[in-house]
């Protein structure tokens, strides 16, 4: 079984080959857009969304698929974009969905929905929703940079 252990946004994650470990730079949890800004709009960002997969019980293998959507305020969905997921000869595994760019068509929270497909099953789980605030900026902020 596919167990998901986290998930996170960023605009750059970085693996080190010697350790495995991954350092997430610049975690992202909000975007501040001019208050004149024309919808729908494609914001120029590199993300980086790593999910962390785990196997249960640990001794045996698997094998799924993972899937990212994302949900705007309206609740629209974008495709889906999706990646495997290999438990088979590790008892972890990490997914990088690279955006580069983020289609916009209003501010609100929008959410990049992770889901996950068992190898041979049909039903999709969904293992958890990251948060992204995409917000106006007020007058008194105008010409200042993208707040991450």
């Amino acid at each position: 079984m596919i167990e998901h252990l986290w998930t996170v946004l960023c605009t750059k994650a970085i693996y080190d080959s010697e350790t495995n470990n991954v350092s997430l730079i610049e975690v992202l949890e909000q975007i501040n857009l001019p208050r004149d800004i024309s919808f729908p709009v494609q914001v120029g960002i590199k993300l980086d969304l790593v999910a962390v997969w785990m196997r249960s019980p640990i001794n045996k293998p698997t094998k799924g698929t993972a899937r990212v959507t994302l949900l705007t305020p309206s609740k629209e969905k974008s495709k889906p974009v999706e990646l495997p997921i290999d438990l088979s000869h590790s008892e972890r595994h990490r997914s990088r969905f690279r955006f580069l760019g983020v289609p916009i068509k209003e501010p609100g929270y929008h959410y990049f929905l992770v889901e996950y497909r068992e190898q041979g099953k049909s039903r999709w789980e969904q293992a958890t929703k990251v948060p992204l605030s995409i917000r106006l900026m007020e007058k008194s902020e105008e010409g200042a940079e993208l707040r991450r």
